[in-house]
């Protein structure tokens, strides 16, 4: 593993009785990088051969439930499709459609 296999020891780990993290066995394949002052962190090396993201790709981060969040590399075809959609929507700017959507 790379340089953050280092468990911080974070409070409270419903798998060991005294709350701790220590040698917790639910902090095994965990990779914890730091976030930074701007909000940006890391990815770590593993997770970046994982996804399979090269210098320059975009990744998504999408929210779930309960506060999680999963992060995968953006398809090309996310790329080119918003693009296209992007090209489309000058086609509705125009002054008439501007009075109409103001009509509804």
């Amino acid at each position: 593993m790379g340089r953050f296999r280092t468990i911080y020891h974070l409070p409270m780990c419903p798998a060991q009785k005294d709350g701790s993290y220590a040698d917790c066995p639910c902090q095994k394949d965990r990779l914890i990088p730091k976030i930074t002052a701007k909000g940006q962190t890391t990815i770590p090396k593993e997770v970046g051969e994982a996804l399979k993201i090269e210098p320059g790709d975009l990744v998504v981060w999408e929210l779930g439930p309960e506060g999680k969040a999963t992060v995968r590399r953006a398809q090309r075809w996310d790329l080119e499709y918003l693009r296209a959609l992007e090209g489309t929507l000058s086609e509705w700017t125009g002054p008439y459609d501007e009075q109409a959507y103001r009509d509804l």
